[in-house]
């Protein structure tokens, strides 16, 4: 009988650990995630800077191409603004995956010992 429980016992413990394990994972897989979000939405945001300079610098020249500079610029801002839905959305469904971890382990440590249960 005591052997039983021990067999439980070290289960439990393993499953817990796992999922700790994976929890560990996922938090990390998150931070990397928001890592490359800034990183992209920070080369957007120095190519939409290069042409707003280079569409005040058309503004000093006669016959400048503002407009062409002005659709590159609304081009940039909408693939900056789809890129940053796309990883706030990955982020979420990673965000969502931690708490169920969370509660999966939070679950397995209040069944506690195994005492009594045979």
């Amino acid at each position: 009988m005591d052997d039983v429980l021990d067999d439980l016992e070290k289960n439990h413990r393993r499953q817990v650990q796992r999922l700790k394990e994976q929890l560990s994972k996922k938090e990390s897989q998150k931070q990397r995630l928001e890592n490359r979000r800034k990183e992209a939405l920070s080369q957007f945001d120095d190519a939409i800077d290069e042409y707003e300079e280079q569409l005040q610098q058309s503004f000093s020249f006669a016959g400048g191409d503002s407009g062409k500079i002005r659709e590159k610029i609304a081009d940039l801002e909408d693939q900056r603004q789809r890129r940053k839905t796309r990883f706030m959305e990955r982020i979420q469904e990673v965000e969502d995956e931690i708490i169920d971890l969370e509660d999966e382990i939070s679950q397995l440590e209040n069944i506690g010992s195994f005492d009594g249960v045979l």
